[in-house]
């Protein structure tokens, strides 16, 4: 949840008042539709929920591949948003994952970002007139999947999110593990089972009280029941048939501190297995965590959708013979295995040609990229001469393969002091 300060109670309720129309709690008309918020490639849906009686809104970001690659199929998170407001992160969020991709760090993936009202708390008021969570998962999943080219089952859906979204995206992940891969919690809350308890840095008593009254009917037990950690308990038997992958973040600085490590300690006592991660110095900003663990906050992603694609970033296997149809003196002999791949190949221009090879790892989607090495013996391959130990690699080179379709790549770079510039294709 974000956290918020007041002056006075006077303030508070003004405030309160804005975020919970008069008009709107009497008769039972959550605020479903969002303004449309405007940032490079993120876009604004509507669809028409039976469950919310009437339009709901959600914004979705489309990587530059999704146009691109007309015939790919994307992985897909969904990312829950803290309270207060469900649009306001929104552009911050979806142009660090796109830089993300740019940076090959993770593959290209849709991100959904679903409304779920500025206090919604992500799960099924009990009045039944802020149903959150069924939208969520009966309804605009479903509306994804059928609205984009995603991979529509739980390999390829991970969802995430921050404060109350990160205490969404674990209530939600453990009561629907057969539906997402993994769930991720950042600066996740209230975690706690008591939400009026008294602790020091928690948001004001009577905002949480309002909470309580608007989405738990103001019952303690019914707001114990829909906690992550009473949930864990109960769903345990099928997380451990179908084990989501589970990251928790928290920083140090956050108020929400405690209720994140007695979360661990209750996921460790029923024997979960987790990624828990606390990071120095950081309070409750999700800018701050992503910063401050670098690669290793979207290296979650990559393993998450890994079972997508073994051979690390490709979006397909291009194992075969390549070569070029404007010059039969550029061959490459491609395998991949595993999230490695190897590449045999020559560049012949007059003379003799020169052999090279290549084995690195997927770089960024659909790119290898790294040193190029001649392996020589002084017995030559095949011959009686030839001993293994004696075996010499000698850097000549860098080259950088792009794969543009299935079976058409750019080759660039320089062999043997030469520069390398071909286009490719596979032979089939």
């Amino acid at each position: 949840m974000t956290r918020i300060f007041f002056a006075t109670s006077t303030i508070l309720a003004l405030v309160a008042g804005l975020l919970f129309p008069a008009s709107s709690r009497a008769q039972g008309r959550p605020a479903w539709v969002t303004p449309p918020v405007v940032s490079p490639l993120v876009e604004y849906r509507q669809f028409d929920s039976a469950l919310a009686g009437g339009p709901v809104s959600y914004h979705v970001y489309l990587p530059a591949a999704y146009a691109a690659q007309p015939e790919r199929l994307f992985p897909v998170v969904y990312w829950l948003h803290g309270s207060g407001t469900p649009t306001e992160g929104i552009p911050t969020v979806a142009a660090r994952f796109h830089q993300a991709i740019a940076e090959g760090r993770i593959p290209p993936l849709i991100v959904v970002f679903p409304n779920g009202l500025p206090y919604g708390m992500w799960c099924d008021a009990k009045s039944g007139l802020q149903p959150v969570e069924s939208v969520l998962v009966h309804e605009l999943v479903p509306q994804v999947d059928g609205a984009f080219r995603t991979f529509a089952e739980r390999r390829g859906r991970v969802i995430d999110g921050f404060s109350m979204g990160g205490y969404g995206a674990a209530r939600v992940g453990v009561r629907f593990s057969g539906m997402f891969a993994a769930f991720s919690m950042l600066g996740a809350g209230p975690l706690q089972l008591d939400l009026l308890e008294d602790r020091p840095g928690l948001q004001p008593i009577e905002l949480r009280r309002r909470i309580l009254d608007e989405v738990y009917g103001g019952d303690p037990t019914f707001f114990a029941a829909q906690s992550p950690s009473t949930l864990a308990g109960a769903f345990l038997a099928s997380l451990q048939r179908q084990p989501p992958r589970i990251r928790q973040v928290i920083g140090t600085l956050d108020f929400t501190l405690q209720g994140n490590r007695d979360f661990h300690a209750r996921l460790t006592q029923l024997g979960i297995a987790h990624e828990k991660i606390e990071v120095p110095g950081v309070g409750h900003v999700v800018p701050g965590l992503m910063e401050a663990l670098g690669d290793r906050f979207w290296a979650y992603y990559r393993d998450a959708f890994r079972s997508l694609d073994p051979q690390g970033f490709a979006s397909h296997d291009y194992s075969g013979n390549w070569y070029a149809p404007a010059n039969s003196g550029w061959g490459l002999a491609i395998q991949s295995y595993g999230d490695q791949v190897l590449v045999l190949g020559f560049v012949y221009d007059g003379g003799d040609p020169t052999w090279f090879f290549l084995q690195e790892r997927w770089s960024a989607p659909d790119v290898l990229q790294g040193a190029a090495w001649r392996r020589t013996n002084p017995g030559g391959w095949g011959t009686p001469q030839f001993t293994p130990a004696d075996q010499r690699d000698a850097l000549i080179g860098t080259l950088r393969l792009e794969f543009t379709a299935r079976n058409a790549l750019e080759m660039s770079g320089t062999v043997g002091g030469r520069p390398v510039r071909a286009s490719l294709v596979r032979l089939e």
